[in-house]
């Protein structure tokens, strides 16, 4: 960066010229049969993590030494990789003719006594997905969204793929889980933070059956997301929702209003509805909100 705050054009080849030159010209039938048995979900072997930091001492990481900006460190260590790239661009074929790398997460066996145990193997920790056919015999293994790692096609040439997943619908899960990831809206700390806190406190006050209905909590903003004027909570039920049902988040709604009030927010009533009712306007114009206590 220069002193102004602009960046400083690079020396070297611009990053588009140098992810094309990664295509390769020509793939032998022998490797595009390799590389095209793999899928989303696979795992295989991996090796040390590796990032760039910055020169010298990290002012954010717990690392030093490295020589040079952006230079690439690496911790020692072993363990699973789990595919995190759509399988289209994990094959050699149509939009993976154009993906040179694919992309992948740890696995790794998650610490018994940990005291999110409970919460990993229910997949409600959010950044950790819990697989459902284990590579050991015993102990409980997950997927770990917080790191993600380029590799090159290349290292699934020699290697078969691990099947972490017991079905096809637990693979579709974590595809989901993907998307939630890399696809949620960036909210302020109100709506991120302190609401979706208060929601998961009153799914725990209330009866479990007051929860199992509900298949997915979205926020209708109006404003700007980072600074919103006015929001609603919309819950989203399988089938028609009960006055008990309705009362529940009726009771919710006065909590949040409080809430929302001491950040400068108004809370609509909430909305208590199934999506078979629900116009594709209102779906499309709200966002989703990931909340733990429901386990899914």
């Amino acid at each position: 960066m220069s002193d102004e705050g602009t960046a400083t054009p690079p020396s070297g080849a611009q990053y588009d010229e140098r992810i094309n030159d990664l295509i390769p010209r020509e793939v032998t039938p022998d490797v595009r049969k390799a590389i095209d048995r793999w899928k989303q979900g696979d795992a295989l072997d991996g090796g040390p993590l590796f990032w760039a930091g910055p020169a010298g001492s990290d002012p954010y990481l717990p690392y030093d030494g490295a020589p040079h900006a952006f230079h690439v460190s690496e911790e020692n260590g072993s363990g699973l990789l789990i595919l995190t790239s759509q399988t289209c661009d994990i094959t050699t074929t149509g939009t993976g003719a154009k993906h040179p790398l694919v992309t992948a997460s740890p696995v790794y066996r998650f610490p018994d006594d940990d005291p999110n145990h409970g919460n990993a193997k229910a997949g409600r920790l959010g950044y950790v997905v819990p697989l459902t056919k284990s590579p050991t015999s015993d102990g409980l293994y997950v997927a770990d969204l917080r790191v993600t790692i380029p590799l090159s096609k290349g290292v699934l040439v020699d290697v078969d793929p691990i099947d972490v997943w017991a079905s096809e619908q637990d693979r579709l899960r974590f595809a989901e889980a993907l998307a939630r990831k890399y696809g949620r809206a960036a909210l302020s700390s109100a709506l991120s933070e302190e609401l979706v806190k208060s929601l998961n406190e009153h799914v725990k006050q209330n009866p479990p059956e007051a929860s199992e209905r509900i298949e997915e909590f979205r926020l209708r903003i109006v404003g700007d997301r980072l600074t919103p004027i006015e929001v609603q909570l919309i819950v989203f039920t399988d089938v028609e929702a009960d006055r008990d049902l309705r009362q529940v988040w009726r009771t919710w709604t006065k909590k949040g209003a409080k809430l929302l009030k001491a950040n400068g927010v108004r809370l609509a009533p909430t909305l208590v509805i199934t999506p078979e009712k629900c116009s594709a306007r209102l779906y499309k114009n709200s966002v989703p909100l990931q909340v733990s206590g429901l386990g899914r």
